[in-house]
């Protein structure tokens, strides 16, 4: 059975067990006191209406709050990627934009652009199962290595902003020491060694719009990963 189908079964079982319930100890109650005089039919009658009124109502409950359950599930499921449960693109930069929009100088906002090192080697070499798995195991670093009113996007593939609200650069960098720190001791126990590029950068209203300021952060990232890649070639 589907797992969509759980909610549609768990109505369905109430109604049963709520109707068998219903019709065996009215019914055993009304024989009892009433027997087979003229009264019998007309509370036999009531009590039917009743039970169609009471069931009404019950189903309309179980089905409204089914119903409600699943809009909560989609609307989750259009702002966060389905796999790392962070905010996706479209979602995670609405949300950025608008905070730009209320930029005060006594509360910064810094971004963290990320990628994931050398993805396609992974995939390449161990399977797309485990690069999904990396993906998943460094958003889970990043989300726990920031404070309660930040927030990751996956932006797509390997890339991911981090959002720092309260937070000037050099508050960013040392996120970006805390996020390694993880990613080191999870190396430790796994086959695949992860790393990241990080590229840094703090708003000001010198950026003309969102594009702007996200472009310099992804402009600082490749730099620190064209330096990465020339470590590789030499060690």
């Amino acid at each position: 059975m589907k797992k969509e189908d759980l909610g549609v079964l768990k109505i369905s079982m109430s109604y049963f067990l709520l109707g068998t319930i219903w019709v065996f100890f009215s019914d055993k109650i009304l024989f009892k006191s009433l027997k087979f005089s003229e009264g019998y039919l007309n509370y036999s009658i009531i009590k039917g209406i009743v039970f169609i009124v009471f069931s009404s109502v019950f189903i309309f409950v179980l089905v409204k709050r089914e119903i409600n359950k699943r809009i909560k599930i989609w609307e989750y499921y259009a702002t966060h990627d389905a796999m790392t449960k962070c905010l996706n693109r479209k979602a995670g930069l609405e949300k950025l934009n608008t905070l730009l929009k209320n930029y005060s100088l006594r509360s910064p906002i810094s971004i963290i652009y990320v990628d994931l090192n050398n993805l396609k080697m992974i995939n390449d070499n161990y399977g797309h199962s485990e690069g999904d798995k990396a993906i998943i195991r460094i958003s889970k670093i990043f989300k726990q290595s920031v404070k309660k009113d930040d927030f990751v996007v996956r932006l797509g593939g390997d890339e991911f902003l981090i959002v720092l609200l309260n937070s000037d650069e050099k508050n960013a960098e040392k996120i970006i020491e805390v996020i390694n720190e993880k990613i080191n001791v999870l190396n430790l126990s796994s086959r695949v060694e992860l790393s990241i590029s990080c590229g840094v950068a703090t708003y000001t209203q010198e950026y003309i719009n969102i594009e702007d300021f996200i472009n310099e952060a992804d402009r600082r990232m490749y730099e620190n990963k064209k330096l990465f890649h020339s470590q590789l070639k030499f060690a």
